[in-house]
């Protein structure tokens, strides 16, 4: 029960981080696009 819990805290917070790690990568992208 407990370790679930603990796998599933871990799967929102990747999912999250990977997110917020997109979220940059694009904002960066776009900056990129507007320099050129």
């Amino acid at each position: 029960m407990v370790w679930e819990e603990r796998g599933s805290c871990l799967n929102i917070f990747r999912m999250t981080n990977r997110g917020r790690i997109l979220e940059t990568f694009r904002n960066y992208e776009a900056k990129d696009l507007l320099r050129k």
